[in-house]
């Protein structure tokens, strides 16, 4: 715990009327309390987002924030908009503070964009879960996860994941090593996981799509479970970028939930990914036919 600190970050996007569309444009690095820090903004045919980006950082500590952020309107007046985030250690992160649909064609009128970040740090605060040596005489197996060292139990990641029930006690060379290297995983991303298998952590907003990406590739349904029911009864992400998580990682409740509120070209033209493959033909017959009842 400490108290309060606060900063504050200013930057005005020249020309902002004629800013490539669907890309996020940031402003220069500025460097706060030992991190750097970014505005950023992205305009489409949907909507203008505004937000706040935390860089990557070797910060041991976790951050709770309250970000109040002042934007000059098209109009001459000013608002202000503020929203409470987690930012977490180390990884990067994003929080979009300002979501417009319906103001999205005054925003077209504005030459210049003026945008100030007020940030108020209001707590530091360490992992809830160590895993670290201390760990030590409560486990029996230690994952090398992104050179960091994970003290655990095997039976306790085998009820939680067939994944790690084969690669410990199946016909695996692994399952034989006291120190096991998993590759191609986040370090931060598999203790959010592990927090949450372990029951000490809520899923959120900044977490969700991490520990998806993970339990999926564990096959870890509880924490999938968990993650599903989070999206359909707490998150506060556009339905938009949830019905792309629920096809992303196969959220079949999530993705009928989400499917009736697709009610614009705009909405559909929003959730179409960059890579095409990444909605299998099924997905693409269901926009096909939303498209043709417009």
């Amino acid at each position: 715990m400490i108290g309060s600190k606060e900063f504050v970050i200013k930057h005005v996007f020249k020309n902002f009327n004629n800013l490539t569309l669907y890309k996020i444009h940031w402003s220069p690095v500025q460097t706060h309390y030992g991190v750097e820090w970014q505005i950023g903004c992205v305009l489409n045919s949907a909507y203008v987002k505004i937000g706040l980006k935390k860089l990557k950082s070797n910060l041991l500590f976790n951050m709770d924030t309250e970000i109040i952020q002042t934007i000059l309107m098209p109009n001459g007046g000013s608002r202000k908009i503020t929203k409470s985030y987690r930012f977490l250690q180390c990884a990067e992160d994003v929080v979009w503070v300002f979501d417009a649909r319906s103001q999205r064609k005054d925003f077209l009128k504005v030459k210049d964009l003026n945008i100030t970040c007020q940030v108020v740090i209001k707590n530091f605060f360490e992992k809830l879960i160590s895993f670290d040596e201390s760990m030590i005489e409560f486990s029996d197996v230690v994952l090398m996860v992104d050179g960091e060292k994970f003290y655990l139990n095997k039976k306790f990641l085998a009820y939680h994941s067939s994944y790690f029930n084969c690669l410990l006690f199946g016909n695996f060379s692994e399952s034989e090593k006291s120190i096991i290297e998993l590759k191609d995983i986040d370090k931060d991303d598999f203790q959010n996981y592990l927090e949450l298998i372990y029951g000490e952590a809520l899923v959120n907003d900044q977490t969700v799509d991490g520990i998806l990406n993970l339990a999926n590739f564990f096959d870890s349904k509880t924490a999938n479970r968990r993650c599903e029911e989070f999206l359909i009864n707490r998150s506060e992400l556009e339905f938009t970028e949830k019905f792309k998580l629920a096809v992303k990682y196969k959220l079949e409740k999530l993705k009928e939930i989400c499917l009736p509120k697709l009610t614009t070209v705009q909405d559909i033209r929003s959730v179409i990914p960059e890579d095409l493959t990444e909605f299998d033909v099924s997905v693409w017959n269901v926009l096909l036919l939303k498209a043709l009842d417009l």
